[in-house]
C-alpha cells in the first residue's frame, strides 16, 4: 500500500511537471504566432460543392500562414458570409484590426463589405462581412459582371457560377477562402485558426486564451494536494 501511494504521488509530480513544460511551450506558440508579420488578407469567393459542412466550420493556416480552404453552405442559401480570426494572428500589432479581405468578384456583382473588431467566447477577434444585394438594390451592371464572371449567360441553373451567388451561395455550393498569390506580409500567423459562417450559421467560437494555462494550475493544485495527503498517509503507516 505504502509503495503504490508513494508511485501515484511521484507519478502526479511528474504529470504536472510535463503539463507544465507544455503550457509554457503553447504560451511560447502562442506568442510566435501572434506575430504575422503585417495583416492577414484572405481572398474570399464560389465554388462548386465541397465540404465540409459551412455551419460547423473552422479551419487553420498552414505552416507558413497559408490559408486555402472552402466549405459547402447547407440549409438556407448564404446571403451574408462572416470570415474571422482572431486578432493575436491577423496582425502584428495587439488590438489592430489586422484583416483586409479581399472579394473582388463578389464586389463585381453587387455585394458589399464591412470589417469590424469584436469580442467573442472572450477572444478579441477580427471579422469581415460579406452581404449580397437585394432585389431592390441589385443592379442590370450587377448581373451583367455575373454573366461576365460565368464566361456568359448560362441557363444550366443552379451550377455554382458566378451568375448563381448574385443574392446569395445557394445550397449545395461553397465558400472558398484563400491567401495563394498573397504577398508574405498578407499572411496570417502559422496555423492561424479562422472561421468561415454563412449568415444563417454561428460562428464557432475561438478558443479562450490561458485556458491551458489554467488548466495546468489546476491541476498542479491537485498535484499538490495529492502528495500531501500521501505523505500523510506514508507517516501514518510509519
Amino acid at each position: 500500500m505504502m509503495l503504490f501511494v508513494r508511485v501515484c504521488g511521484g507519478a502526479t509530480v511528474k504529470l504536472f511537471k510535463i503539463l507544465s513544460v507544455a503550457a509554457l511551450l503553447a504560451l511560447g506558440v502562442s506568442a510566435a504566432r501572434a506575430d504575422s508579420g503585417g495583416d492577414g488578407q484572405p481572398k474570399l469567393g464560389g465554388a462548386g460543392p465541397g465540404s465540409p459542412n459551412c455551419g460547423s466550420f473552422q479551419g487553420s493556416a498552414d505552416s507558413t500562414g497559408a490559408i486555402n480552404a472552402d466549405c459547402t453552405v447547407t440549409g438556407t442559401m448564404a446571403s451574408t458570409i462572416i470570415f474571422a480570426a482572431p486578432d493575436a494572428e491577423t496582425s502584428a500589432n495587439p488590438k489592430d484590426l489586422g484583416l483586409t479581405c479581399i472579394a473582388p468578384q463578389f464586389l463585381e456583382i453587387g455585394w458589399t463589405m464591412t470589417n469590424s473588431q469584436v469580442m467573442m467566447n472572450g477572444v478579441l477577434t477580427d471579422e469581415c462581412t460579406l452581404t449580397a444585394p437585394t432585389a431592390s438594390t441589385v443592379t442590370a451592371q450587377d448581373i451583367a459582371n455575373a454573366q461576365k464572371l460565368s464566361g456568359g449567360p448560362n441557363n444550366d441553373e443552379p451550377d455554382c457560377d458566378w451568375d448563381d451567388f448574385v443574392y446569395g451561395i445557394p445550397v449545395g455550393c461553397d465558400i472558398t477562402v484563400t491567401t495563394a498569390g498573397n504577398k508574405p506580409n498578407q499572411l496570417f500567423a502559422p496555423n492561424a485558426s479562422f472561421d468561415v459562417a454563412p449568415g444563417q450559421s454561428q460562428l464557432v467560437p475561438f478558443p479562450e486564451p490561458g485556458t491551458l494555462f489554467l488548466l495546468v494550475v489546476g491541476l498542479g493544485g491537485l498535484a499538490i494536494l495529492q502528495r500531501k495527503h500521501a505523505r500523510k498517509s506514508i507517516a501514518q503507516a510509519v
